[in-house]
């Protein structure tokens, strides 16, 4: 498959919005079709039942609380986990990014989850490194 690189922003938004023009190379993604069907791996009229049903997930209300969510998660453990410490060493990026996605979906979903609520929510992703 070629790489073709477009500068051009009207170039750019012409290809997006011209689904049935330029479709997504469907075979790439059919690893991901053992998850069930999805936004991912469908086109045309299926992809368009998908998206119905995921839009309000990702509208930019949403993205907005995402945002803000993780770098109220990431603030806090800059002033309390690794205050003062020159290297932090994470052993496997899912002991971080699993509990980290965990609070996000959280206060996204208005559970309003804080990290510092607990010290038990620091130990999650610090296990063994934390004193309660």
């Amino acid at each position: 498959m070629r790489n073709i690189y477009i500068a051009d922003v009207q170039a750019i938004k012409d290809i997006i919005w011209s689904r049935g023009l330029f479709q997504k190379p469907l075979s790439q993604y059919a690893v991901l079709k053992v998850f069930g069907g999805n936004i991912v791996t469908s086109e045309g009229d299926e992809w368009k039942c998908y998206r119905k049903v995921v839009a309000r997930a990702f509208s930019e209300r949403s993205n907005r609380l995402v945002l803000d969510a993780t770098t109220q998660i990431m603030l806090e453990l800059f002033d309390t986990v690794w205050t003062g410490k020159n290297e932090v060493v994470i052993d496997h990026a899912v002991d971080l990014t699993l509990p980290m996605a965990l609070f996000v979906i959280g206060a996204v979903t208005s559970e309003c989850l804080s990290m510092l609520s607990t010290s038990k929510a620091l130990v999650v992703i610090y296990p063994g490194k934390m004193t309660p």
